[in-house]
């Protein structure tokens, strides 16, 4: 088990079988981003600091492709790849989010490279999904064997982009005082489902944490013109503020807290029962909400369960 030691700026690794024994004081086995278990590597936000691959910052999410290389978006707007086999203080292989910058030219707001924020990282089938929270947008990144050779460019450019107009654009809800089905504001968490019925069966999942709710996007590819069809947390899609309805609301902090650390909610989906069951963590008011049916709660239904309140 892979857990992201945001403040040890590290990745270490603990045994499956020591976790399943659930031992206190478990001791984990082999460490990435730092020289050792008792060590950390302070790395900067320079330029320079960005494109380093013997360092990581505030690592805050992971996540594995099917050939086993380990993904985790850090604070510095990086979305870093191990290839495996793994050993202690390995550098790291390869580096999203990091566009060439041009001598005595600024680095531009958004590209189809850069990154801010990052968060979580999933996989659709081998392409690369960001949510990119800081610009307000889910990123599309083609598949790690289609990435350009980092000797002709170091980052891969993004496919696609979903929640802004265009891969420049960088304001919430694509500028607009309140959101509509196709606008994000702070996503964190990023969620693909199939439920079996083919390519139509496909949905994206995201917490978009800015306005409030869990919206859907439904199809097989995804892009700038494409629009949630489900939603959770709100009356509408056109609605972004707390929704006070018991059973229904999410609360999402879209806020840093004071160290610079990200903080909001995220979802899970139990594939085991069908209809599929969605868990969404509401961290505002210290709780899980549980819904019985995932295809319901996206349509205005209310959570079965609660864990962390009376």
């Amino acid at each position: 088990r892979w857990v992201p030691a945001i403040g040890n700026n590290r990745i270490p690794r603990y045994p499956a079988a020591v976790l399943d024994a659930r031992s206190h004081g478990s001791s984990a086995d082999l460490v990435l981003g730092a020289p050792n278990f008792t060590s950390s590597i302070f790395i900067g936000t320079e330029p320079s600091d960005r494109i380093r691959k013997d360092a990581i910052r505030y690592p805050s999410h992971i996540a594995f492709d099917d050939f086993g290389r380990l993904y985790a978006s850090d604070l510095l707007g990086r979305i870093v790849v191990w290839n495996p086999p793994f050993s202690n203080n390995k550098q790291i292989s390869r580096i999203a989010g990091v566009p060439v910058l041009i001598q005595g030219q600024p680095e531009p707001p958004a590209t189809k490279i850069g990154m801010q924020l990052p968060q979580r990282i999933r996989l659709i089938g081998r392409k690369v999904v960001v949510a990119d929270a800081g610009l307000h947008r889910i990123l599309i990144l083609p598949e790690f064997e289609q990435w350009p050779e980092e000797s002709k460019q170091f980052s891969p450019t993004a496919e696609s982009v979903l929640g802004q107009p265009t891969f420049e654009a960088i304001t919430a809800n694509r500028g607009l005082s309140e959101p509509v089905a196709g606008s994000l504001r702070n996503p964190r968490g990023v969620l693909f489902f199939n439920d079996g019925s083919g390519n139509d069966g496909n949905w994206l999942l995201v917490a978009d944490t800015g306005n409030n709710r869990v919206i859907a996007f439904p199809g097989q590819s995804f892009d700038n013109n494409s629009a949630a069809t489900r939603f959770l947390g709100q009356e509408g899609l056109e609605f972004g503020g707390i929704n006070r309805v018991e059973g229904r609301e999410v609360a999402f902090l879209n806020n840093l807290l004071g160290d610079g650390l990200p903080f909001a909610g995220g979802l899970a989906v139990d594939r085991s029962t069908s209809p599929p069951r969605l868990f969404v963590a509401d961290p505002s008011k210290n709780r899980v909400l549980g819904f019985r049916n995932l295809w319901s709660a996206l349509s205005g239904g209310s959570a079965a369960l609660v864990q962390g309140q009376l």
